[in-house]
C-alpha cells in the first residue's frame, strides 16, 4: 500500500516512533522507527515519545485503498469471417 512517515516539526532526532496495527496500544509495537511500511488498509496507531521528557503523543491514522481497478473497454474492430485462420480483431 505504501509508507507512513512521521516527524516532530521536521525533526526525528530525540524521539522514538512506535507504530501499531489497529487503533489500540498493545504491549509491544508492531514496528519502531520513523517510517512504517503498510500492506493493508485500516487504522494505525502512532505513539511518539520524547526521549528526554518521556512525554508521549498519540495519533490514529487511517489508510484507505484508493486504487482503481481498471475496467477495460473491448470493441470489435473486424468480425471474424474466416474460422481456419481467424481474421477478426478486437481493440482494448
Amino acid at each position: 500500500m505504501g509508507t507512513l512517515s512521521a516527524d516532530v516539526g521536521g525533526a526525528t532526532a530525540g524521539y522514538t516512533f512506535y507504530w501499531y496495527d489497529g487503533d489500540a496500544e498493545k504491549p509491544t509495537p508492531d514496528f519502531e522507527g520513523v517510517s512504517y511500511e503498510v500492506t493493508n488498509e485500516g487504522a494505525f496507531l502512532l505513539i511518539v515519545e520524547n526521549n528526554t521528557s518521556k512525554c508521549k503523543y498519540r495519533e490514529v491514522l487511517r489508510v484507505e485503498d484508493n486504487s482503481i481497478t481498471p475496467a477495460p473497454s473491448v470493441t470489435v474492430a473486424n468480425n471474424n469471417t474466416y474460422c481456419v485462420n481467424g481474421n477478426g480483431r478486437l481493440h482494448v
